[in-house]
């Protein structure tokens, strides 16, 4: 009887951990494809310039999505007490997401009033900014799911959001040529399908967002904020180039370099297939003081991604490149060596984002948030020159170099708890 219950019980452990993944991949793949179907439809429909002004409107949306998530849902996975404290980790979001929101308007007056942003590209990125913000405020939830156990529970949720809001965005954008109003209908839309579906996944769970407590949600703050600097400076040294370009450079630029590095991007992506399900596994080695297999997980995902980025490289060149062209109605062919430097640089800046768990879940936050820091500095004073002596090549070069940097940094703190004997 007990043998028969213990087999049950780890059939059950297996489908989950299944369920786990195929959702997580569904929900990853959803956000990795995204900004290419909106940015293919605003090409289609609207022309290079607003693809453009859509570039560097996702990128500084990614930034804001990041400083209103502070650097929450590994702390809160990995936080053995966070199953009774899902309304104090929800309240603590909506500040943050709501004093990222007060960032992007200031942000955007900054750029109305020295940058010569217009009337439409403000609103435009505003509402690109807002449209992504629902993922951070939907992320907490998603914690909640994966600390339970039960991340393929939210993860469903993300997953049937995402693709259903960028259908309904795409679609009102074909047929009105509007994207003001398809970014309106499609943030509506992603709000009133989360508090739906998360509102009934609770309701089951008999979970009240009612009572919260002021002790636990500055406790929150406090903890996250050196994973919020991290966060927030790695998305930005990641997006570096765009910025750059949208300082220096013309919207068609900043349309090209973002069709080169969507794909890049997917690698960055595609790590977190394999590592995002197992965060609160790795918290838990780490209680355990298992180092030999937490070094066994760097390199087996270092692996993992230098074998993805080999072989999608020299087919991106021959293959994804042409397939680009199509899609956006454009030659870029002549930026073959741009297109593999920031798809080695997506490699690289995949193997940084899992090491950000390691040192999450190390302790190492503080640590983490001041080589970002210190990154961030060395790219805001190179940057510019870089893109100014080389252009594109430039940009490509810039983002590769500070994903190595960043790497290293990170070894090198790593060293003391998983590398020196002790």
């Amino acid at each position: 009887m007990f043998e028969k219950g213990w087999k049950t019980g780890k059939r059950n452990a297996i489908y989950s951990r299944k369920a786990d993944i195929w959702w997580n991949t569904v929900a990853v793949s959803a956000d990795a494809l995204q900004s290419t179907v909106i940015l293919s439809a605003i090409a289609y429909k609207l022309g290079i310039e607003n693809a453009g002004i859509f570039s560097i409107g996702y990128a500084l949306a990614n930034l804001a999505a990041t400083i209103g998530r502070y650097g929450g849902r590994n702390y809160q996975v990995t936080d053995k007490n966070a199953g009774s404290m899902l309304s104090d980790y929800f309240f603590a979001r909506v500040i943050t997401v709501f004093g990222s929101l007060a960032g992007v308007v200031g942000y955007l007056m900054f750029c109305r009033r020295f940058l010569g942003y217009g009337a439409y590209k403000t609103q435009a990125v505003f509402m690109i900014c807002l449209y992504k913000l629902t993922d951070a405020l939907e992320d907490v939830c998603i914690g909640y799911c994966q600390q339970q156990g039960k991340l393929s529970a939210g993860a469903r949720i993300a997953a049937i959001r995402l693709i259903s809001s960028t259908g309904l965005l795409c679609a009102v954008l074909l047929m009105t040529g509007d994207l003001i109003t398809a970014l309106e209908i499609s943030v509506g839309y992603s709000v009133s399908l989360d508090v739906i579906l998360f509102g009934s996944q609770f309701q089951k769970g008999n979970v009240s967002l009612s009572v919260w407590h002021r002790a636990n949600i500055n406790r929150i703050l406090k903890e996250c904020t050196p994973l919020a600097i991290a966060g927030t400076v790695s998305m930005y040294v990641g997006n570096i180039p765009k910025y750059m370009i949208d300082w220096y450079m013309t919207e068609e630029i900043q349309a090209i370099f973002g069709y080169l590095m969507m794909p890049a991007f997917c690698i960055v992506l595609l790590s977190r297939f394999v590592y995002q399900p197992m965060i609160r596994d790795i918290g838990l080695l780490w209680q355990k003081k298992e180092t030999k297999q937490l070094k066994k997980l760097i390199a087996g995902q270092s692996i993992f991604i230098f074998c993805a980025a080999a072989v999608a490289i020299p087919a991106g060149v021959w293959l994804g490149l042409p397939a680009l062209n199509i899609l956006y109605d454009v030659n870029l062919n002549p930026y073959r060596m741009e297109f593999s430097l920031l798809f080695l640089g997506g490699a690289i800046f995949a193997i940084s984002s899992f090491l950000t768990v390691m040192l999450t879940v190390t302790g190492r936050r503080k640590e983490m948030a001041f080589v970002y820091l210190l990154i961030s500095l060395c790219s805001f004073l190179g940057g510019k020159y870089l893109l100014k002596l080389y252009g594109i090549v430039g940009a490509a070069m810039l983002y590769l170099v500070l994903n190595l940097m960043t790497v290293f940094c990170f070894l090198f703190v790593l060293r003391k708890d998983l590398y020196e004997e002790k």
